[in-house]
Formats: structure tokens, sequence, C-alpha cells
């Protein structure tokens, strides 16, 4: 991702294949809700801009911890759009799994959480494969 002149890569945002697949075809194809807003995808280079060059988040609006929190799995999120993933160190966000806000509201959020869990679980990383802890302060800088 090309960042605008003078900013500079603060945190790392890493991405499976598959969330790349999505990012590249299904994200550019979605439709915003209300056709007043962005479109998702420029939602969502906005919002993977904040976080790369280290901007604050809003908690609870553009990220939190899934419950049960002890699976620390985090969702990344915009008006439209959800992206589920783990933090593998302190400022380090590997995303899994991107879909709709509707998708989330029809198929609730434990599909989501379970496929970040077990794509992560079946990667052959020194432990510990995750950052644990459900304090904003635990997984990035603010």
């Amino acid at each position: 991702m090309d960042l605008p002149r003078g900013a500079f890569r603060d945190r790392d945002f890493l991405c499976t294949p598959d969330f790349m697949h999505w990012l590249n075809g299904d994200l550019r194809s979605m439709k915003q809700i209300d056709p007043a807003m962005t479109a998702p995808v420029k939602q969502v280079f906005g919002l993977l801009q904040t976080f790369i060059t280290g901007k604050p988040l809003v908690h609870g609006r553009q990220f939190h911890i899934l419950h049960p929190e002890k699976q620390d799995v985090w969702e990344l999120k915009t008006v439209d759009v959800r992206i589920f993933g783990w933090f593998h160190e302190r400022n380090r966000f590997v995303a899994v799994r991107g879909a709709s806000m509707e998708q989330c509201k029809n198929d609730g959020y434990a599909e989501f959480r379970n496929e970040v869990v077990a794509y992560r679980a079946a990667l052959d990383l020194d432990e510990p494969k995750f950052k644990q802890g459900a304090k904003i302060d635990d997984v990035i800088s603010v």
C-alpha cells in the first residue's frame, strides 16, 4: 500500500492469500449500505492507512476484541466492512477474513472468529503464535 508523502509505517498489516483474494475481488464489488457514504473499498483502504501509519484508532468503532476474549481474535471495522484476524506481536496484525457488515449480521461472528483461530492454529509458528491480552495497549501503540 502506497502511503502519502510524509507518512511512515508504524504498524504492520499482514494478510493471508485468501484475504488478499477477498481484498482484490469481493471487496471491490461490495456496495455501501448508504449510497451517500464512501465505497467499501475506500473505507478499507482509509482504515488500513490509519492503522499502518500508527494513527489512533477508535476502540469499539474501528477495532475491538471478539468474545470470548481468551481466543485473542480482533476485528478491524468500517461502516460497511469487517476484517478478522489476530495480533502476532504488538503492532503486527494478521488479517484472515473480510466480510460485509450485513454478512456478519446475518451469519453471526462465531464463524469468522473460529476461522481465524483454526487458521492460526494450523500455522507452524514459534510460540506464542499471538499477542495475548484484551487491552488495547497489549496489541497496539496508541
